[in-house]
């Protein structure tokens, strides 16, 4: 569901040229996009069913079909841009690879968890929900640093802006993983360094335990 609300929202946005890359990115080019095309399209009703005589019949044809020719751009550009949020309108094929991925990261499965969230960031490199999937999975399989840079990227993207309390949460679990399992190392080398110990030195251990 959350999926499809976010596909709906960009198709909105889509229908405004320059707008889902204003809303998205705060582009600049993208704010010229949008206020010229409103300015434009303004115009030309205006023109068309207002003042009549100011332009020809002709040219506001051409410029109809000019503006319908920038919105199909944008439209195409955006579905470009963000292949993920348009799946579901742009591909009949596979089901989404997000809810089998959850799976497997509920099983444990940490393999097929990274391989579903790496064939899903394939298809949209931005995807964030893959991507802080991903970094979970490496951090359960003890890929510390790997996991550390995957949410590094991930800070780096707009589209990770609502999961930005989730990415902290992720950090902490690997830095408390990182502080267990130092510690863990630690306890092993003490336990097999005190296994090695020669028979005079254990009687000495234990005289000052004494």
């Amino acid at each position: 569901m959350p999926r499809f609300r976010s596909t709906l929202n960009t198709l909105c946005l889509a229908a405004w040229p320059g707008l889902p890359f204003v809303w998205r990115q705060g582009s600049t080019f993208g704010l010229i996009v949008a206020l010229g095309f409103g300015a434009i399209l303004n115009g030309l009703l205006l023109c068309d069913f207002v003042w009549t005589e100011v332009a020809s019949p002709q040219f506001v044809r051409w410029t109809w079909g000019l503006l319908a020719a920038v919105w199909i751009a944008s439209v195409v550009a955006a579905v470009q841009r963000w292949p993920g949020d348009f799946e579901h309108f742009t591909k009949t094929g596979p089901r989404d690879l997000f809810p089998a991925a959850l799976i497997e990261y509920l099983q444990g499965n940490w393999y097929e968890t990274e391989q579903a969230c790496r064939k899903l960031l394939r298809t949209n490199p931005r995807d964030a929900e893959a991507s802080l999937l991903l970094a979970s999975a490496l951090r359960a399989a003890e890929r510390y640093q790997e996991a550390t840079k995957q949410l590094d990227r991930l800070g780096q993207w707009t589209t990770a802006v609502k999961w930005l309390r989730e990415i902290d949460q992720e950090r902490a679990r690997i830095t408390l993983a990182v502080a267990e399992h130092a510690e863990t190392e630690c306890e092993t080398s003490d336990a097999t360094a005190t296994d090695e110990a020669s028979p005079d030195e254990k009687q000495v251990e234990l005289r000052r335990a004494a």
